[in-house]
């Protein structure tokens, strides 16, 4: 039966590599899977251990975000907008309750990236043969030639359609996780590696095409970091770094059809907010900054509540920039938003959750754990990702599990 039982629980675990293909309908069927065998194996489990410090830590903002619905005047939107909390709180609940005696193994792990790195391949796949046959055009006020046009598509993908920011989530990840396979597998299992190395390209190109801004400067970030960080020689490692950034930059400004958005970052109009330039996204973020902060000084200690953040931005954008009310423009910054809905102490109980994970990857020198963390940080300086549910579940899914496996190894209850 405990065969059976920790079978039940690896699938159940493995198969979030299927995230980016499964229908945006039944992803939730993935969480409720685990949560069931994690049950399961819980209630059949003889010596349960309650790892009840990581678990209380790596929930706190699910915590945070109801107390905040105590001094929210908009009840409604506030039950609304904690529909991702079910991420929050499910995932800690899972691996450090649920599973507090598992011995979950490395290998579980890889294969949940394999697969999902192989998911996002076939995603990129779906996305441009649907792209190629479907000869009308479905976005006529946008140049069929326009970056834009096919950021626009991938949110109608039937079935699969997603935010071009959480589709960068997707390749970020797989980028990551190919990119360690391809250096572990490097003259030692050659076929192994051709495949990665492949994968690599493939996906590399293809977030260069639809041009995420925001994953592309998070990579490239993490690989100086992670490669200066192992390398012996810092100085020439640090020069080597930035002579590529700077070729590969340099390239992106003379590409046709894929520069116009990374060239929004050396436009000195980007940094004015004056005159809102609907097409340039980092202009609008500045705006939208300034508003977050301005509003933060308003009620720096308890921030709104949940539920009224988004009512304080749109009365702010309505008197300075009206542009911004057509999409209902959160603050598109994780932490101003945390600081907006909870206020200062709620901002310092996330930041320690992240330090709080950030210290076991540094101490197991779990580089891939450590990359991940770090990519979804770097994100979090431009997106709101952990206020809707695919980002809520890829983050709070891989920074449980890694954080689990690697607090099991400090406290002997995994063996590496």
């Amino acid at each position: 039966m405990r065969i059976k039982n920790q079978n039940l629980i690896n699938y159940s675990i493995i198969l979030f590599g299927l995230y980016p293909i499964m229908p945006n309908s039944f992803k939730g069927v993935l969480m409720i899977f685990l949560f069931l065998s994690s049950s399961f194996y819980f209630l059949k489990s003889k010596n349960r251990k309650f790892n009840l410090k990581p678990f209380l830590i790596n929930s706190s903002l699910f915590f945070l975000f109801l107390i905040s619905m105590f001094f929210t005047e908009d009840l409604y939107y506030g039950f609304k907008k904690l529909g991702p909390g079910i991420s929050i709180l499910l995932f800690p609940l899972v691996f450090y309750i649920l599973l507090g005696n598992y011995e979950l193994k490395r290998e579980t792990i890889q294969k949940t990236l394999n697969f999902f790195s192989l998911s996002t391949f076939l995603f990129s796949i779906i996305f441009i043969i649907h792209f190629k046959f479907n000869v009308l055009p479905l976005f006529p006020e946008i140049s069929f030639f326009d970056i834009n046009y096919i950021r626009s598509y991938l949110r109608v993908l039937p079935w699969l359609g997603q935010h071009p920011i959480y589709v960068g989530l997707f390749f970020g990840i797989s980028i990551i996780n190919l990119s360690n396979q391809s250096c572990k597998f490097y003259k030692k299992e050659v076929k192994y590696s051709i495949l990665s190395i492949s994968l690599l390209i493939f996906l590399t190109i293809s977030l260069f095409i639809i041009s995420n801004k925001g994953t592309v400067l998070s990579l490239l970030l993490i690989g100086l970091f992670i490669y200066l960080f192992k390398s012996k020689n810092k100085i020439k490692s640090l020069t080597i770094s930035l002579f590529s950034i700077i070729v590969l930059f340099i390239s992106i400004l003379f590409t046709p059809h894929i520069n116009s958005r990374f060239k929004e970052l050396i436009k000195s109009k980007t940094y004015s907010i004056q005159n809102l330039d609907k097409n340039n996204s980092s202009q609008i973020r500045i705006a939208i900054w300034k508003t977050s902060i301005d509003n933060i000084k308003k009620a720096p200690m308890f921030g709104y509540g949940i539920g009224d953040v988004q009512s304080v931005l749109n009365n702010s954008y309505r008197d300075n920039f009206p542009y911004l009310l057509k999409e209902q423009h959160n603050s598109h910054n994780q932490f101003l938003g945390i600081w907006l809905s909870t206020g200062i102490i709620g901002l310092i109980i996330f930041l320690y959750f992240l330090f709080f994970n950030f210290n076991i990857a540094f101490r197991n020198e779990d580089f891939i754990f450590l990359a991940i963390l770090l990519f979804f940080c770097l994100n979090f300086l431009t997106e709101n990702i952990i206020e809707r549910q695919t980002g809520a579940t890829l983050f709070f899914f891989f920074i449980n599990l890694f954080g689990y496996y690697n607090y099991s190894i400090n406290t002997g209850n995994i063996k590496e």
